[in-house]
């Protein structure tokens, strides 16, 4: 299974802090059963338009070990229902 992260739940793997347990658990459990972890490409525009130069600079080089979704698929009525839709 391919699993896209969202830009928030990255920044929690990448951060220096203590990873919160139920993400170590997601994280156990994808990595045990071979599930691919993507960046979307939204998620790369999102640090992009940081403002914080030192943090977009090293959330950059982190991403640069994940795979990025060449061709995300386009949101369909039943996944807008369960997640609403984006505010961009």
């Amino acid at each position: 299974m391919r699993i896209i992260l969202d830009t928030n739940i990255l920044i929690h793997i990448e951060d220096p802090k203590e990873l919160p347990r139920n993400l170590q658990d997601l994280l156990k459990i994808l990595r045990r059963y071979g599930h691919q972890l993507f960046i979307h490409p939204a998620s790369l525009r999102d640090i992009n338009n940081d403002p914080n130069l030192e943090r977009k600079r090293i959330m950059l080089s982190k991403i640069k070990g994940y795979p990025i979704l060449e061709i995300p698929p386009e949101p369909d009525n039943e996944f807008l229902s369960k997640v609403g839709k984006t505010s961009k």
